[in-house]
This record gives C-alpha cells, sequence and structure tokens, in this order.
C-alpha cells in the first residue's frame, strides 16, 4: 500500500462522524479548564486605599480607609503576596469643582504579585463615592502633651517647643473647631535631667492635615525639685565668749524657715542645723542684748529665723564661782 493510500485513508477516517468527535474535543477542553478553576484557591488581604486629590478640594467627609483585595489564583503562589504587593487607587484629581463624585478602586501588582499567574483580583468596594469641598487652612498653636512623672526630688521646671505653631488644612466646617493640636505624649518618668528631641504631632481629625511639617522639636527643663521647709525646735548656742566670762540661760530653742532642693533637705540632720549668739565681743561682766544668726548647710535660703535676738546675764568666772560657793554653804 502507497503513502498516498494510507494518508486518504487517514482523511476520510478523521471525516466520518465528525460532528462527534468535535463535539468530544471541545468537551475535553471544557473539562480541563473546570478542573483547572476547581483547584485555584482564594485568599482576601486588607489594603489601603490611596486617594488623590486635587489640589485645591479637600474630603468633606470620612470615607474607608481599606479595601478588601480578594486573590484568585494557586494556592502557593496567592499565599506568597503581601498586603504592600497590591495597590489600590482612587484617582479624584480629574474634578475641578466641589461636589459629590464616584469613581472606581483600581489596582496595581508590586513586587512578586506582577509575576504570579493567573492571577485574579477583585476589590470590595468596587467604587468609592466622596464629597469633595475647597481646601480651607490656618494656623494652630502646638500643645505638648506629657505622660508620667521626673526622678524622685525633681520637677518640670520648663518646656518649650519648635515651631509653637503650625499651618494646618481640610473641610470649613471642620476647621473652625480646630484651635490647637497636641504632640504625642512626651515620657518624664525617671528623667533627673533636662533633654530635647524630635517628636510627631497627633492629626486633630481624620480629614484635617498638616501644611507643611508634622514633627516638632521640643526641650524639657528638669531641674531638682525646691522645698520650703520650717525647722521647729531648733536649740540656741552662745559662741565665742571668752574664758574670764560665764553666762547662764535657761535651754532656749527656736525656729527656722528656709527653703533648699528636696534632695539637701532629706540628707540633712537635725544637728547640721542650729541658732548661735556670738558672744566674742564681750569684754566685761554685764548685760547683753545680742544678735541671734542661724547655721545652715550651705544651699539653703533662709526666709525667716526665731528669736531674733537674746538677753545674756553675763558674769566672771571668779564671781560665778563664788556665788555658786555661796550658794552651797549657806545656812
Amino acid at each position: 500500500m502507497t503513502f498516498v493510500t494510507r494518508a486518504n485513508r487517514f482523511l476520510r477516517s478523521l471525516s466520518n462522524n465528525w460532528p462527534a468527535k468535535a463535539i468530544s474535543v471541545g468537551a475535553a477542553i471544557i473539562m480541563y479548564l473546570l478542573v483547572g478553576l476547581n483547584s485555584m484557591e482564594e485568599r482576601y488581604i486588607s489594603v489601603p486605599i490611596r486617594v488623590q486629590l486635587p489640589d485645591d478640594l479637600v474630603a468633606a467627609q470620612e470615607y474607608p480607609s481599606f479595601a478588601r483585595v480578594y486573590l484568585r489564583g494557586d494556592g502557593d503562589s496567592i499565599f506568597s503576596i503581601s498586603e504592600d504587593e497590591i495597590q489600590v487607587t482612587a484617582d479624584f484629581t480629574q474634578y475641578a469643582s466641589p461636589g459629590v463624585y464616584r469613581v472606581a478602586l483600581e489596582h496595581r501588582r508590586l513586587g512578586m504579585a506582577e509575576s504570579v499567574e493567573p492571577l485574579e483580583v477583585r476589590i470590595e468596594p468596587g467604587l468609592l463615592s466622596i464629597e469633595l469641598q475647597s481646601k480651607s487652612r490656618k494656623v494652630v498653636d502646638v500643645i505638648p502633651r506629657f505622660s508620667g512623672s521626673p526622678a524622685s526630688g525633681y520637677e518640670l521646671a520648663s518646656h518649650s517647643v519648635f515651631p509653637s505653631s503650625v499651618g494646618v488644612y481640610g473641610p470649613e466646617q471642620v476647621l473652625e473647631q480646630i484651635v490647637e493640636v497636641e504632640t504625642e505624649s512626651i515620657e518624664l518618668s525617671g528623667q533627673d535631667s533636662s533633654f530635647s528631641a524630635r517628636i510627631p504631632l497627633i492629626k486633630p481629625h481624620p480629614l484635617v492635615h498638616f501644611d507643611s511639617t508634622s514633627i516638632v522639636d521640643f526641650r524639657v527643663d528638669i531641674s531638682e525639685s525646691i522645698l520650703v521647709n520650717t525647722f521647729e525646735n531648733v536649740p540656741v548656742s552662745v559662741i565665742g565668749l571668752d574664758s574670764r566670762f560665764s553666762v547662764e540661760i535657761e535651754e532656749v530653742t527656736g525656729s527656722i524657715r528656709a527653703q533648699a532642693g528636696q534632695s539637701l533637705i532629706d540628707r540633712t540632720s537635725p544637728e547640721a542645723i542650729s541658732l548661735v549668739v556670738d558672744a566674742g565681743d564681750i569684754s566685761q561682766p554685764g548685760e547683753y542684748t545680742l544678735p541671734v544668726r542661724p547655721v545652715v548647710p550651705r544651699g539653703f535660703v533662709i526666709f525667716r529665723f526665731d528669736p531674733l535676738e537674746l538677753v545674756l546675764q553675763v558674769e566672771g568666772a571668779d564671781e560665778a564661782g563664788s556665788s555658786a560657793q555661796d550658794a552651797g554653804s549657806g545656812p
């Protein structure tokens, strides 16, 4: 049998009952596709919506900040895609006047997601509607916010921020209620010295944005706590009296009101605080009214003390001894 004869027979066999054969081939293709589709898996990720607005307009109402993105494809492939490899965008830049507008959310593959095939991407919601208004601006004060307390014995002496005011923009009806913006919390716990740093500002409203900077410089001055204390029952003593003389006084006490750092006060013993009368200038017996002087450790600031003066009866040492002897030999 020649080659031509065999070829003719093959062609005739293909043409015999060709509709049934075509249906069989089509069914096989459909079955293959169905099996392939059934083997695909689905997952969803939450992706932030990048809203693009015209330069002179702002959103007048809050809108969804995230979209749910459904990914359908090969299991290993879709689970390797991270949230930052799918970008969702709502583009309103085509509109130039205030009004309510609706646009379709669009997606873009990034990174590994660009090479994943097959990959079906479905976004919910599919549309985003926003009311746009003219952009308003104003300048508001910056208020630092603190948390915690300095170390024991220390206190917040002063603070400053730079800049002390910042520009913000947003819809007019929202800006009318904004008079200041706060910093993130500045931690003071355990601080015993001054310090400075940079800290972000907190958005006062989701629809309000910072015009230029959203970070400020601040300085905090920490100083030792200054206390004012009154010391009672402080002994009064006579110093500097010449040994040729003597003075007899009853036990006298007074008080001192003074200011000092807390740590200095805490470590000062009662014996370190006293009131003294300097009798060094006395040259003969007699009655003297002498000033009282407070004695405190260095670092104390004296506000007042009492008594201010003391009356002394000064006698000669021999005279004082004779008086004592006479008193002992009395009847």
